[in-house]
């Protein structure tokens, strides 16, 4: 787990290598793994915690220390987009269930915003955090590019699946035997960094559009089941509330990553997300 890295390398952990943070992961060779299973189970958890009344103080100790938990390693996987998505799901619960605690939440994110721009040493610590430097030179941009390039030559039928990865070098965006070029082969495995991309690029303008699809669906078909439980079974409008808020945070993650909703040979990354549109679906 990423904790015991923590535990046993030190709280060096956000220690300066190559001018950005290393990412430690546990078990899992990629930290966006896990801060995938924590976009899903982490609006969940806040969910439930709307269940607690009348439930016993060990509980809500509980559902405290498994929110607090959750959210320290959430911050050391250093997952931008997965911290991005949680982001976007706990508005989303807040405005939906609680409007009060919106505000304040938005209040505080007002107020530590501006205290990161004018506190120099706060400024250089997220600066640093979020790999601020690294914004406008991202593999990302590198990938999307040529993604961009084999969408214009296979806009049809895409490339196939799994395909992506053989049409790097035909369309390579940097010099061979640079850094870039290392950090474009090492992240080759068939992805777009982008879901909508990475869909139109391997299956073609049909696989571009069964990705809006998805989100058209998923959305659809929960706002209905809010409509429908918000004023006569509260438990199951919370519920529906907290897996459409996985919806949304994940709808912005799709952006910055292509994993977590229909990936090709990678079921236990889309897995958490389809347990809960099961559930969303059963609800309807």
């Amino acid at each position: 787990m990423i904790v015991y890295d923590v535990v046993t390398k030190g709280f060096v952990l956000f220690s300066i290598q190559t001018n950005s943070f290393n990412q430690f992961a546990g078990l899992y060779s990629n930290p966006n793994a896990i801060g995938l299973q924590l976009s899903v189970s982490l609006p969940m958890l806040i969910g439930l915690m709307f269940f607690k009344k009348g439930s016993k103080a060990s509980t809500n100790y509980l559902y405290y220390f498994l929110l607090i938990f959750s959210l320290i390693v959430l911050l050391l996987t250093n997952s931008r987009a997965s911290i991005g998505a949680v982001f976007v799901s706990i508005s989303y619960i807040l405005f939906k269930l609680k409007r009060r605690y919106f505000k304040y939440f938005f209040i505080g994110i007002v107020v530590s915003a501006l205290a990161f721009f004018l506190i120099p040493i706060l400024n250089d610590f997220i600066a640093l955090y979020l790999r601020v430097d690294r914004v406008f030179e991202n593999t990302r941009f590198y990938i999307w590019t040529m993604s961009i390039d084999i969408i214009k030559s296979h806009y049809i039928f895409g490339v196939g699946p799994e395909q992506f990865a053989t049409k790097i070098y035909a369309n390579l965006p940097v010099m061979l035997g640079s850094f870039e070029e290392f950090q474009i082969w090492w992240a080759k495995s068939g992805t777009s960094h982008n879901f909508f991309l990475y869909r139109f690029t391997e299956t073609g303008i049909l696989g571009f559009f069964s990705a809006l699809y998805l989100f058209y669906t998923f959305f659809k078909i929960s706002s209905m089941v809010e409509k429908l439980t918000k004023f006569k079974e509260p438990r199951y409008y919370i519920l529906s509330v907290s897996i459409s808020s996985i919806g949304a945070g994940l709808l912005g993650r799709a952006f910055l990553e292509s994993t977590g909703l229909i990936t090709n040979g990678w079921i236990t990354r889309d897995l958490p997300f389809w347990i809960a549109f099961m559930i969303l679906i059963h609800l309807y």
